[in-house]
């Protein structure tokens, strides 16, 4: 898992399509701050694009440890190339900590970016994704919704 040639059909559409728009729109710096899935693929390709720097936004120690092996082996491929990584909390929040610093990780990227891109498969929403919508309603005229199971 976390490959391009284990994705459906429909993911691997998306992937192409969501490349091409960001290759259309020409970004010199992409704030990136992945899950699993065709959004963490996406960034993997960007960051060996020479005329893009990644910066990799990550709101607090063990915010990635979910992620299954494939997906952090890619993880840590941009996390090596990335120009800049970003943790908004040094140590580890309590619980009820988390959410605020996922706001202010999107505040961050939100602030410094013209677009906002929430890549995702409708099908396979997660709380975690809810709770990453509900943090960009703030952003709205920013965000490229890309569900790529409609």
């Amino acid at each position: 898992m976390g490959h391009v040639d284990s994705f459906s059909k429909t993911q691997r559409e998306a992937f192409s399509n969501i490349i091409g728009t960001i290759g259309y729109v020409e970004p010199r710096i992409i704030y990136g701050m992945p899950s699993e899935g065709v959004n963490l693929n996406i960034l993997t390709a960007l960051i060996h694009i020479e005329a893009v720097d990644c910066i990799l936004v990550n709101p607090h120690p063990g915010y990635f440890d979910y992620m299954s092996d494939g997906y952090r082996i890619l993880l840590a491929t941009i996390a090596e190339a990335a120009k800049q990584i970003i943790t908004i909390q040094l140590e580890t929040p309590a619980l009820n900590k988390r959410d605020e610093l996922l706001g202010d990780a999107i505040e961050l990227m939100a602030k410094n970016s013209d677009a906002i891109f929430l890549i995702y498969d409708r099908k396979t929403k997660t709380k975690r994704l809810d709770a990453l919508e509900s943090k960009l309603t703030k952003w709205e005229n920013k965000v490229i919704v890309c569900d790529y199971g409609a």
